[in-house]
């Protein structure tokens, strides 16, 4: 017979595993629903939109052949970053409320005084490592290193290209590069002039800081004029536009660079073109010159750096640039801008700045200044956002382009000097 003690006995409840509380069905599939929705919506977006997929993607195949692959893989990351349906969608309102209520730009963009906006790379490649210093040298070694990772090696193969190490030579410095060039372009009686560009931010710094002293001249990277003579006592002509830049601002009535616009104005290349001009006229005489009629017109210029900022209504904070160039007529004979022309120009996009206005055979970049003041036809290598390495390897893959050249003007915009990314030693395809 069993006896009861009288006492109930209550049921002690399980212990919950020791760590995070467990998550109750309903909760598991909110955040299921919540996670894909933040993984599709932004694709589903851009599919749905008229700026889809196939809208970033077809213009690869195009950039890696005249880019090369390095260059266009560059451009169609920064497409899809840039370009996304939702990523405009939420970065507009916030750049634009940033922008209006703060006074201060996102991106890559500086907000300098009456109404000056800045490249914000220029400003680091001014204020940042010196171009010979041991930081930057750290930082083209680890770029090297990274040329060479699964990710990239696994693209090549896929689309059947070769390894990097055949179809692309390491980064190196520019001090480097440029040497390795130039023994070879004087090797085929050709001379070479290196012209560094100098940015906005090196001219009119007191625009971007009211600190900067006058007495200090052009704002150039610390190690530039080292940089400079040092190629020069190799027997390299590098020309120096920094200087006769910052003399003519103060006698100018125009500004020499656009105030919204990254690169420089008329009135800029044209004392850029007096200085190269009256360097390379030793080396294109004593050929018979050529009369290249000009007219000076006045037009409006959409700056790009306004578009840069990504804001809403752009151009209602910032006006646009009223200037006026001088037009050159030079016609579109092979021996003016074609490969029979005795001088190359290569270059990026300050090059091709003003090129085709008035339409083909007429232009007021760079390009036609020096037409005019050297009476010779001028022949084009330039592209926009093109690295000085992607310029020299189109000199390789086109040996035609130095066929009947007797002077090569190198140009590229100085900040690409501290670009750990942007030089290699290019050797030229036989003749």
């Amino acid at each position: 017979m069993s006896t009861s003690t009288g006492r109930s006995h209550a049921t002690t409840p399980e212990r919950a595993p020791l760590g995070a509380p467990p998550i109750r069905p309903g909760t598991a599939r909110f955040l299921t629903f919540a996670f894909l929705v933040v993984l599709l919506l932004p694709a589903g977006w851009q599919v749905t939109t008229d700026n889809g997929v196939s809208s970033l993607v077809n213009d690869f195949p195009r950039d890696f052949s005249s880019l090369g692959f390095d260059l266009a893989k560059q451009r169609l990351e920064k497409r899809f970053d840039t370009r996304s349906a939702f990523a405009e969608a939420v970065r507009l309102p916030y750049r634009t409320f940033v922008l209006n209520a703060l006074e201060q730009p996102s991106g890559n963009t500086k907000l300098g005084s009456d109404g000056f906006l800045f490249h914000g790379d220029e400003v680091k490649y001014v204020t940042g490592d010196g171009i010979l210093s041991e930081h930057l040298a750290a930082r083209i070694a680890a770029a090297r290193d990274d040329r060479k990772d699964l990710l990239e090696a696994s693209a090549r193969r896929l689309m059947c290209l070769s390894e990097p190490s055949a179809a692309s030579p390491p980064y190196v410095g520019a001090e480097r590069a440029v040497r390795t060039i130039a023994r070879q372009i004087r090797a085929r009686g050709i001379h070479l002039l290196v012209v560094p560009i100098p940015g906005k931010v090196a001219i009119y710094p007191e625009y971007c800081t009211s600190t900067y002293p006058a007495s200090a001249g052009p704002a150039r990277n610390r190690d530039f004029l080292r940089w400079s003579a040092n190629l020069q006592r190799d027997g390299i002509d590098v020309v120096d536009l920094y200087q006769p830049l910052w003399e003519a601002k103060e006698q100018s009535s125009e500004l020499l660079y656009l105030k919204v616009d990254s690169h420089w104005a008329p009135a800029g290349i044209g004392v850029a073109a007096d200085v190269i001009a009256a360097r390379a006229n030793t080396f294109v005489r004593p050929a018979p010159s050529r009369h290249f009629p000009m007219e000076r017109k006045t037009i409006t210029y959409r700056g790009d750096q306004i578009h840069l900022l990504g804001v809403w209504h752009s151009f209602a904070n910032f006006p646009t640039d009223t200037i006026t160039e001088t037009q050159i007529t030079h016609g579109t004979g092979d021996e003016i801008i074609g490969d029979k022309a005795p001088v190359l120009l290569l270059g990026d996009s300050f090059a091709m700045v003003f090129q085709d206005h008035g339409g083909p055979g007429c232009g007021a970049g760079l390009a036609a200044q020096l037409m005019r003041r050297l009476g010779r036809g001028v022949q084009t290598a330039a592209s926009q956002g093109i690295t000085p390495a992607a310029e020299l390897e189109r000199l390789r893959d086109r040996p035609e382009y130095l066929k009947h050249k007797k002077l090569v003007i190198w140009t590229f915009i100085d900040r690409m000097l501290g670009n750990p990314k942007a030089w290699e030693e290019v050797e030229l395809s036989s003749r």
